[in-house]
C-alpha cells in the first residue's frame, strides 16, 4: 500500500535509488491519464513510452517480470498494474 502524506496517498516511482531519482522529476510535471490494467493487458503503446531498449512487448514484460521477481514482488498476467501517462514540458 502506498504511504500517506498529509492525508493524501503518495506515489513512489521505481525502486529507491537511481531509478526513482530519474523517474520522480517526471511525475512532478503532471499526470495526464491513469489506467488500472492487468499486467497482461498493458499495451505496447504504453510500454514503449517507458521501454528501456526492449524490442517488443514480450521483452518488456519479461524484463519487468524479472525485475519485480528479484525485488520480491512477482508479477503474473493477472497482477493489477497502474499505468500513468505524463505530459512532458
Amino acid at each position: 500500500m502506498w504511504p500517506r502524506v498529509d492525508g493524501l496517498r503518495a506515489l513512489e516511482l521505481g525502486a529507491p535509488g537511481a531509478l526513482r531519482d530519474e523517474q520522480t522529476p517526471v511525475a512532478v510535471v503532471g499526470v495526464t491519464a491513469v489506467d488500472v490494467l492487468r499486467f497482461a493487458d498493458v499495451p505496447w503503446q504504453f510500454a514503449t513510452a517507458e521501454a528501456e531498449g526492449e524490442a517488443d512487448l514480450d521483452a518488456w514484460r519479461d524484463g519487468h517480470r524479472r525485475y519485480w521477481a528479484v525485488a520480491g514482488t512477482p508479477v503474473e498476467d493477472e497482477t493489477p498494474v497502474v499505468c500513468l501517462r505524463f505530459r512532458l514540458v
